[in-house]
């Protein structure tokens, strides 16, 4: 996820978040995700940029993977805090 904020002209801040999905391969990684995050969770996830192509409908889809090599948890969400407007709440898990 990114979270980027912005100074409107009336001096008050707007967010304005971009989440962005990660592939994760190992499956103790996987397991200690599920077991130990939930939403809200602050986290820092480093990896790779993977781009890749298929055929669907006789098009070419061009797709861009973020394979994660390292997952840390920074910090749980604390109860009362704001979470913001578009959280997804879902862990998916995607298998190559």
């Amino acid at each position: 996820m990114e979270l980027i904020w912005h100074k409107q002209d009336d001096g008050s801040w707007d967010d304005n978040t971009h989440w962005n999905t990660v592939t994760v391969f190992n499956e103790r990684t996987i397991e200690w995700i599920k077991a130990n995050t939930k939403p809200g969770d602050l986290v820092h996830v480093r990896g790779r940029i993977r781009n890749g192509s298929y055929e669907k409908d006789g098009d070419t889809v061009y797709t861009t993977d973020l394979i994660t090599t390292e997952f840390l948890l920074l910090a749980k969400h604390q109860p009362g805090a704001p979470q913001p407007k578009d959280a997804d709440e879902r862990l998916i898990d995607k298998e190559a």
